[in-house]
């Protein structure tokens, strides 16, 4: 009898030992799966943050006669650019604190730095420079 509990009790300590092995690479394995879940949200959002931001300027660019009517800074770091169709219609981008909005519609946040670059060498031109997350996005328009 004795040598059966002793059996027994070696065979509990072995399934024991390898369930944990079992729950433990799981665990490492959820983990890694996690973090990367995280990342791709993370990456996700700031894309269709730089996605909305894009058709809201390809509309505007796009519009029958917009043209700049006025660009600048508001303060040392925050840029500002106003376009206007040929009815008179004004839409306004302009970065406040670590937000971009255009005529007060929120578009992006988190956003670190912001420029924006005029060129009239040959047609009129916008160059857009975005940071967020340390990742820099660039957009540029062509104004009809």
């Amino acid at each position: 009898m004795v040598v059966n509990f002793s059996k027994s009790l070696k065979m509990l300590f072995l399934y024991v030992i390898s369930l944990v092995i079992v729950i433990v690479v799981v665990a490492f394995i959820n983990r890694v799966f996690y973090s990367n879940l995280l990342s791709i949200n993370n990456e996700t959002a700031i894309n269709s943050k730089c996605s909305a931001f894009n058709l809201y300027l390809l509309k505007i660019s796009k519009s029958e006669g917009v043209h700049i009517k006025n660009y600048g800074l508001i303060d040392e770091t925050d840029y500002y650019i106003t376009f206007e169709n040929n009815v008179g219609k004004t839409y306004t981008v302009l970065k406040k604190g670590d937000v971009i909005y255009i005529n007060k519609v929120k578009l992006c946040s988190d956003v670190d730095s912001f420029k924006i670059t005029i060129d009239r060498s040959m047609e009129e031109s916008v160059f857009f420079e975005m940071v967020i997350d340390e990742e820099i996005y660039d957009f540029q328009y062509v104004l009809s």
